[in-house]
């Protein structure tokens, strides 16, 4: 890539990012099913999860993309984990975004699970 394929990568990656973080992510650190989409409630979290986690803003390594760092990100992210435990655990979706999240941002422990 050059550096305006970059640019325009970096722009889009943004955009995604700030939706999922805007509209996507609910208060209760859940994330919408998008509407005409078969998706479950475990794969809204797996499929929010995702993007977070590998544009990293729920990582431990610096974003790929970006300099930029997200101040509010750990404890958005550590809600989300504490969302994740709440939800079945023989639900694939539900505990591969468990995974997902842990082994990317394993800073929050139980604080994640109690809301702090």
């Amino acid at each position: 890539m050059d550096a305006d394929q970059r640019g325009q990568a970096a722009a889009a990656i943004d955009r995604m990012l700030q939706w999922s973080l805007t509209q996507s992510l609910q208060p209760d650190a859940s994330f919408t099913t998008p509407g005409g989409f078969d998706s479950s409630v475990s794969d809204a979290q797996y499929y929010g999860v995702s993007l977070l986690t590998k544009a990293g803003y729920c990582s431990t390594r610096p974003a790929f993309w970006t300099d930029q760092s997200w101040p509010d990100a750990h404890d958005t992210c550590c809600r989300i984990e504490g969302r994740l435990a709440t939800l079945d655990r023989d639900i694939p979706a539900a505990e591969a975004a468990r995974r997902r999240l842990a082994e990317a941002y394993p800073r929050c422990g139980a604080a994640g699970a109690s809301g702090n």
